[in-house]
This record gives structure tokens, sequence and C-alpha cells, in this order.
């Protein structure tokens, strides 16, 4: 059952936990910038549709990378909508999803807190389950595609919006099945080990954080290491031809 529908069964969490979908790089000239990935955006938003349904209180926002991270960017969205800063933790610099839940896992062994609401897409919330059933967490995952039609139904009468549609998406494919490649089979290795998750925490540690993104109607799937590299190599190489007409003129 979605989130949205037990909450208006008077059902309140602790806090609402927005799991990225990474940052993305945007240029401009000789500047640079960071937005939020299309899953990143969509999940926060979802996250908000749940705050404004009175869901719960205050945000948990376990962010990758840093400098921005994605939980600043997720941070100054949900500020630009009225939210309070005092109701929103910002958690940066955690690469992958383990480490996202085992920081909200410690946060409720401190805290005493009640449940949490952790929002997640479908093809991710598989692997979500898991890790919060390993970490022992207190609280369910909210599909940010059924909480996107539950809300636009009660609040905008949008009565055609139907929540298997925005799982069919053509361009979730790409997506989708890299979830199902190597992160089911880090998985089903990482099982035998519980919450140590060696294969998990070492693919992590070499590769970083997944590159999630829908850019001008087509998928982007990668990692943001190898991504990084690839940019480096690309552009020293834009440097020596630059560089190269003119040493021959001169040679």
């Amino acid at each position: 059952m979605a989130v949205a529908e037990v909450s208006a069964k008077g059902r309140r969490f602790d806090a609402i936990v927005v799991l990225p979908y990474t940052r993305v790089k945007r240029r401009s000239g000789a500047t640079s910038s960071y937005r939020m990935s299309h899953f990143t955006a969509r999940c926060v938003l979802a996250g908000l549709e749940l705050y404004q349904q009175g869901v719960a209180t205050r945000f948990i926002l376990p962010g990758e990378q840093c400098a921005p991270a994605t939980s600043d960017l997720e941070q100054a969205f949900l500020l630009r909508r009225g939210v309070g800063p005092e109701r929103i933790v910002n958690l940066p610099n955690l690469n992958g999803t383990l480490e996202q839940l085992e920081s909200v896992a410690r946060l409720q062994g401190q805290c005493s807190g009640n449940d949490v609401v952790v929002v997640s897409f479908a093809f991710h919330a598989e692997r979500v389950r898991e890790y919060i059933r390993l970490l022992g967490i207190q609280g369910e995952v909210a599909e940010v595609e059924q909480t996107h039609a539950e809300f636009l139904r009660v609040h905008a009468r949008a009565v055609r919006v139907n929540a298997q549609e925005l799982l069919n998406l053509p361009q979730l494919r790409p997506v989708i099945n890299a979830e199902r490649g190597i992160s089911r089979a880090l998985l089903r290795i990482d099982r035998p080990f519980g919450a140590a998750a060696p294969a998990t925490r070492l693919f992590k540690l070499v590769a970083g954080p997944t590159i999630t993104d829908i850019d001008r109607g087509r998928a982007r799937v990668g990692l943001a290491r190898v991504e990084a590299a690839r940019s480096l190599v690309a552009n020293a190489k834009r440097r020596v031809g630059r560089r190269l007409p003119g040493y021959l003129f001169h040679v």
C-alpha cells in the first residue's frame, strides 16, 4: 500500500528520507555548475508531496559527493518551496544506498525516533527494502511513481494518472536493466554476509556514485569516477590538439 494511502488513515512518520540519484554537471562557457539529475529531482519532489500531506514534519537527506552534495541541491529545492531549514537534516558525501541507509539507521538509533518513510523509485525498491531489513531500520518505502500518482489524483484531480504508466516509461528501460544487472548481482554475492556487504562496499569504493539521469529524453547511466576519468582524457586530448598545429609549424 502506498504511503499516501496510509497517511489518509492517520499514519504518521518521524521523517521522510529522500534517496539521491546523483547530480549532473552543467556547463556555461568556462564555468560549470550542478543540477539534480532527473531522478533526484523527482525523488525529492515525491518527498515534498508526502510532507505536504502531513506524512512527516522533517526530512533526512543522505547525499552523494560534496561541494555541492546532492543533498545540498535537494535542500535548496525544499527551502525554495517553504520548508524550514530546521526541518532538514543534511548528510553529505554518502556514496551508495548502503552508506546512505546506514546513516539513517544511526540517526534512528540515537534519537529513538518513530518509523521513517524512505522515498525510492520502484526499480530501486527491492534493494532498498533489503538494506532496510538488514540494518534494522523501522519504516517503509514510498515508491516515487505511486506517490506522484496518488498526490495528483487527490490534489490535482488528475483521475487519469496511472502509476503503472510511470513505471513503464521507455526511458526507464536502461536504468531498470542496470539495476537488474550489477546491483542485483552484488546483492546476491553479499547476502551471506548480511550488513557487512563486502562486494557492494568494494564496488562503491572503486567506482564511486552511479550517475542516473534522463537528458533530452534519453536515459543516461554511468559511474561517476569512470566518467570523470573519461572527461580528463578528453580534455587532455583537446589541449594537445590545440597546441599541435603551432608546434608542427615551428618545427
